[in-house]
């Protein structure tokens, strides 16, 4: 392990070790393990309303930790040249997400993203401190993170077999709590599955552990298929393949899936079958029945699995962590390359013409589906891109609408409304490289794609110098950062706290682990003024919009009391801390009617259609205004057909046509 020694601006640095207090890295390290959790079971989906207090958080952790290691107690992370590189490349893409501000079509989702960003970037700088101070942080990090997977797999099972924990379990069945969207919750299942084989393959843990790992193993396979993600069940086979070709017991991680998925695989195939598990809208009856079954036939896989890795955890424990042979290996390996290849024999002939058959896939991928793509378990053999790559069409014509700059982060949403074909609306369009290009110009993606390929590079670089241990935790969290990377071409995990939290405080303790600047010999004021400051900058930053927020939702519950000076001074407050969101000034609009001030209605809305002058939702409520309220239909029709203009499938069509037939001919 090597140990950097240098001098930073304002104090220097000793290679002389000096005693960090014992206290201090488990605090730390719990308190980042903490916040990880907060995301991943009350993150709030992609919603912003958690960001304020799980972002100023990790905030106030990563602040904490700066202050003391510039307070001369304990140690500074060390990031050699290319960490340095890519999180220098990352800040500057936050950075631009809040600049894109200026120009945005949607300023107060760029304000959003900039925020997001910066909750990334605290989780990333908490993850650096955890890395240089906590002793086998890799390790520890594995197990604390397989052990928040595991909870959250259980937490995810327990709605199918006790259906009252959620009350809205019936309307969609697919498998998504706690993170409220099933690829979320794949991804983070997929984060698991190198984890749980990094705990089998480790031969100084108890066989019961390795055991457990295993039955982890079965559980996440169960749950990963009860989620129908086809992107979830592709990536993991991305990681699994990545775990295989980097981790040096591979014959016991294949042997280990084979115990757990061939029963897990078994489990779902039958669950697929039961109503009360699989299908939308069963009546809760049918769905405490089944989900009764279905804990009772999960449970007897579970004991099938973990007879059989109890037996492998005792054979790996007794020959050294190597239970095979090189000959049995070397036949295993003969045996799947056999398999493989009369599978692949089997398909090619099934398809009769390869070439047509792959033209068909490719074709079924591309066209829109006449309808969308079922929520029940058929879905996943369907290789349709569930209009995905028509919203990918639409981020690349923006992109090259505003090919530099864009249109400003976060701010898909207007475009989309601008370019879509259909009655289909979406926040994202599900590709996170196209919607950086679409939303932040080339300027934006070289950023965040440069920053990707650095700190890639930095840990490659990292693992290799990591031995036993250490190397293996190190690989199996790279793993899972990787699938992270790779899921995002196919959906928005950036905007999903539960799979970004986790994602970015694991590269934080990848760029540190190992390596760690000593205790500095004085303390730095300078620097602990910036942690102050950048902490007061973040907290500034997340909370006027949160607090705006709330402030029109009690506006509109004045309103329905009767209190219109209230909700009016409420709709004020909301406007004064975020005036570039539309929902203050129609809150303010609307409060205004309350109180009979037709001139001061119009004025809030006037305003919402000068924030955001491309978002048709501020033109039609200026439209109703003006038709409902004010008693001007050719005003209103003028008004409904810019918004008709910006939004070809929205509410304004309707009202169109209404205002026109009542204008009559003419």
């Amino acid at each position: 392990m090597s140990r950097a020694v240098g001098h930073t601006a304002g104090f220097s640095l000793r290679a002389t070790a000096v005693s960090t207090p014992r206290a201090w890295p488990a605090a730390l390290g719990i308190g980042l393990a903490a916040f990880v959790a907060s995301a991943m079971f009350a993150g709030g989906g992609s919603t912003t309303d958690s960001l304020v207090w799980i972002g100023g958080g990790v905030a106030v952790l990563a602040a904490a930790a700066g202050a003391v290691s510039f307070s001369g107690v304990t140690r500074l992370p060390c990031l050699r040249r290319l960490e340095a590189i890519s999180l220098a490349l990352l800040v500057a893409f936050v950075a631009w997400n809040g600049i894109s501000i200026v120009w945005s079509v949607q300023p107060d989702r760029s304000w959003d993203y900039f925020n997001r960003g910066l909750v990334h970037l605290g989780f990333l700088v908490a993850g650096l401190f955890v890395g240089a101070v906590v002793p086998r942080a890799l390790a520890r990090t594995a197990a604390v993170l397989a052990g928040l997977v595991a909870v959250t797999l259980a937490w995810a099972l327990a709605g199918k077999f006790i259906p009252s924990l959620y009350e809205d379990g019936g309307r969609i069945a697919r498998l998504r709590e706690p993170v409220e969207y099933w690829n979320a919750l794949a991804l983070l299942f997929v984060i698991g599955l190198p984890l749980a084989l990094y705990l089998v393959g480790d031969a100084r843990r108890r066989p019961v552990v390795r055991a457990t790992a295993v039955l982890f193993t079965y559980g996440l396979v169960v749950g990963l298929l009860l989620t129908y993600s086809r992107g979830g069940v592709a990536v993991s086979a991305v990681a699994v393949a990545l775990w295989l070709l980097a981790a040096r017991n591979r014959v016991v991680s294949l042997v280990a899936l084979a115990v757990a998925a061939l029963p897990a695989a078994a489990v779902a195939v039958w669950a697929f079958g039961e109503p009360g598990i699989t299908r939308d809208g069963a009546a809760y009856a049918t769905r405490v029945r089944d989900g009764a079954q279905f804990a009772g036939v999960f449970a007897l896989g579970g004991v099938l699995v973990l007879a059989l890795a109890y037996a492998l955890a005792r054979l790996v424990r007794t020959r050294g962590g190597e239970p095979f042979s090189l000959g049995i290996r070397k036949r295993a390996f003969v045996a799947g390359t056999g398999v493989a290849a009369v599978v692949t024999a089997v398909l090619v002939f099934v398809a009769a013409d390869p070439a047509a058959w792959a033209r068909a896939q490719a074709d079924e991928f591309t066209n829109p589906p006449t309808l969308g793509l079922t929520q029940e378990p058929g879905r996943l053999a369907s290789v349709s891109s569930n209009n995905r790559w028509t919203w990918w069409q639409e981020a690349w014509r923006a992109f090259r609408a505003e090919p530099l700059i864009g249109t400003g982060a976060g701010s898909f949403e207007v475009t989309h409304r601008l370019l879509r074909e259909n009655s289909l609306y979406v926040l994202e369009p599900h590709n996170q490289a196209l919607q950086f290009l679409s939303e932040t110009g080339i300027v934006g993606f070289l950023l965040a794609g440069s920053a990707v390929a650095a700190a890639a590079a930095a840990v490659v670089r990292s693992l290799r110098r990591l031995e036993g241990r250490e190397q293996a935790a190190g690989i199996a969290l790279a793993v899972g950062v990787g699938a992270y990377l790779v899921h995002s071409l196919v959906d928005w995990d950036w905007d999903f706290v539960a799979v970004s939290a986790p994602a970015f405080a694991i590269t934080g303790v990848l760029f540190s682990a190992g390596v760690q600047y000593d205790v500095p010999t004085r303390r730095s004021v300078p620097w602990l003024a910036a942690c102050v400051l950048l902490l007061v900058g973040v907290l500034a930053s997340l909370v006027p919009p949160w607090v705006a927020d709330r402030r029109v939702d009690r506006a509109y519950a004045e309103l329905v009391a009767g209190d219109a000076a209230n909700a009016a001074a409420l709709a004020d407050q909301a406007t004064a801390l975020n005036p570039l969101a539309l929902e203050p000034w129609l809150a303010r609009s609307d409060a205004a009617v309350a109180l009979g001030d037709v001139s001061d209605a119009r004025k809030a809305l006037v305003r919402a259609v000068e924030v955001q002058p491309l978002n048709a939702e501020g033109w039609h409520a200026l439209s109703v205004f003006e038709d409902s309220v004010a008693g001007r239909p050719d005003v209103a029709l003028a008004y409904a057909r810019r918004a008709l203009e910006l939004d070809r499938f929205g509410p304004a069509a309707a009202l169109v046509s209404d205002l026109e037939a009542r204008a009559g001919p003419g």
